[in-house]
């Protein structure tokens, strides 16, 4: 299980993981915790690498979504 903040009782907090969520959710969730990061990024560099992720991870999704003989739930 991945998770993407910490145990403080956060109400914004979510738990990823791959067990209950398609792999096209799973991809489309780590680009936009990339996407959040780069928005947080405190230099140019860092901010294009978080978008560089952030593009890698929804291009994933989208193969997912299209790959043939697969039959996932667009949500």
């Amino acid at each position: 299980m991945a998770r993407e903040c910490t145990e403080n009782g956060d109400p914004d907090c979510v738990d990823i993981t791959t067990e209950t969520m398609s792999d096209v959710d799973y991809y489309r969730a780590q680009s936009e915790f990339c996407a959040q990061m780069a928005e947080t990024a405190s230099n140019r560099e860092d901010k294009e690498r978080w978008l560089t992720l952030a593009e890698q991870w929804r291009q994933l999704a989208e193969e997912i979504k299209n790959m043939p003989n697969l039959h996932i739930s667009d949500s």
